[in-house]
């Protein structure tokens, strides 16, 4: 109750959350729900369709029939996730900007945690825990590490920001957009907040050490393993500027963050995946 009490002193409550979905139609509902049963409910979410062409077009209409809250862009042909999300971001209304994966799930009381930490620690950037899970089967891994204070140095180590956990206050802070990488090169996502961090001296960025999200496991990690190496030592190289020597001691602590992150039992599951 304190902590409603506290939400309800803020001038500015309302968040607005991105989520881009491109034929997503086997799962965008439950990503849905999740945003509809939070317990904070100042927001607004847009559903950015990345040109599908399944059912998931139809699914975004009919959830915005039953919530004011919910509007829905369309792109007619796809463009990418990267362009999808910068187009989200010049339609954000809200002080506050989520993000949120279209097979990822939120839990009812993320955005209510979330708010109340950012007031009280007085930070831009909140993030939080998260469990990993394949919807199709009883895998649920055990909550990632918590952090807690996280520093620019500590990310060039390894992306210690769930992007369905981001929680930004966007007031006198310099907003950068997303950039898609080349080669077929991933993590934009980290590259963003490297960003985000470089552009913003003394960004003030915590972890609350509750879970707020279910990630949901899809790609296989054989598949993406080697990309996601060259994709982090790129990043170190080009983003953050280190030198050869600096970037692989980073990419030593990499592996081994990773490894703690989602531990063997997630890994073996997205091998399985």
């Amino acid at each position: 109750m304190w902590i409603k009490e506290t939400l309800k002193r803020m001038e500015n409550n309302m968040v607005s959350i991105i989520m881009p979905f491109y034929n997503e139609g086997f799962c965008l509902s439950r990503a849905i729900e999740g945003i509809v049963q939070q317990t904070h409910k100042e927001w607004e979410l847009l559903l950015m369709n990345d040109g599908s062409t399944d059912s998931s077009q139809a699914i975004a209409l009919d959830w915005a029939k039953t919530d004011e809250r919910i509007k829905v862009f369309v792109s007619e042909k796809n463009r990418g996730q990267v362009a999808t999300i910068n187009w989200g971001m010049t339609l954000a209304s809200g002080v506050f900007l989520a993000f949120c994966d279209a097979d990822d799930r939120w839990l009812p009381n993320k955005l209510e945690k979330q708010l109340f930490a950012m007031h009280q620690y007085r930070v831009q950037v909140v993030c939080g825990r998260s469990q990993y899970c394949v919807w199709d089967s009883d895998y649920v891994s055990s909550p990632t590490p918590a952090y807690g204070q996280i520093t620019y140095n500590d990310m060039l180590g390894g992306n210690r920001i769930g992007f369905s956990t981001l929680l930004i206050h966007r007031k006198n802070i310099h907003m950068p957009e997303f950039t898609a990488l080349k080669n077929g090169l991933i993590h934009h996502d980290f590259m963003f907040l490297l960003q985000l961090f470089q552009q913003n001296p003394g960004l003030g960025v915590i972890e609350i050490p509750a879970v707020v999200c279910m990630i949901g496991l899809r790609d296989g990690l054989s598949a993406n393993k080697w990309k996601a190496i060259q994709s982090q030592w790129w990043i170190l190289r080009r983003v953050a500027g280190l030198s050869v020597l600096c970037a692989l001691w980073k990419m030593y602590h990499y592996m081994k963050f990773v490894l703690r992150k989602r531990g063997l039992k997630t890994m073996w599951q997205m091998l399985q995946a």
